[in-house]
């Protein structure tokens, strides 16, 4: 099996984790991934068990491109 760090490709890359302390924390998290020209981030339920595919556990959170507006799906 490949480890992640092994891989060199330029269309890959393994996401950090963050763990928001507050309502303010994730804003800040989340307006400095915008601001780098990231799409959004995907929140977990820290209670809710992994499960391979789409989960309930999992929120993407994301600014529309087409709206001034945030998009969330339970995708």
């Amino acid at each position: 099996m490949t480890r992640f760090s092994a891989l060199h490709s330029p269309y890959i890359e393994v996401a950090g984790k963050e763990v928001c302390t507050d309502t303010q924390h994730f804003e800040r998290f989340f307006q400095d991934i915008i601001d780098r020209g990231g799409e959004g981030v995907i929140l977990r339920d820290p209670d809710a068990p992994f499960r391979h595919g789409r989960s309930p556990g999992y929120l993407k959170h994301k600014v529309d491109s087409h709206t001034p507006k945030l998009q969330n799906s339970w995708n």
